[in-house]
């Protein structure tokens, strides 16, 4: 008997500590920002850039699987330094002038979005990789 209540007592204190390490990132399209949750607080906001003519997916997704902090897109053959993969090849990643870019297309010049990724500055980029594990929830809305 005395083994299933300390086994009990060990299952709920493990499950306490998941929950009070959970994280989450929420893209904000309108706003052109990321913020980052951990235990339901806001523990900050980066710009961003998504992408353009709405081909960054808004709903629900995880951190499928991430590159490395040189990786290098198949697709356009640009550098994607710290990529966290969500969604069909989409990821969050370090992208150039991503600041600039971020608040362009918030003043509504479309052209200069990504093709869907969510594009941060390299140093966000390398916090977000080191901060976020893989199956971490992302948010676009």
């Amino acid at each position: 008997m005395k083994k299933i209540v300390i086994l009990g007592i060990l299952l709920i204190l493990f499950s306490f500590t998941l929950v009070s390490q959970e994280k989450k990132i929420v893209v904000l399209i309108d706003r052109q920002v990321i913020q980052v949750y951990q235990d339901g607080k806001l523990l900050d906001e980066f710009d961003c850039v998504t992408g353009k003519n709405g081909s960054t997916k808004k709903g629900i997704f995880k951190i499928e699987y991430r590159g490395n902090a040189n990786y290098m897109s198949k697709t356009y053959n640009v550098l994607m330094p710290y990529p966290l993969f969500f969604d069909d090849g989409r990821a969050i990643h370090g992208t150039s002038m991503a600041t600039i870019r971020s608040y362009s297309k918030w003043l509504g010049l479309d052209g200069i979005g990504t093709h869907g990724c969510v594009g941060v500055t390299d140093s966000t980029a390398e916090w977000l990789f080191n901060w976020a594990p893989n199956g971490t929830p992302i948010i676009i809305k």
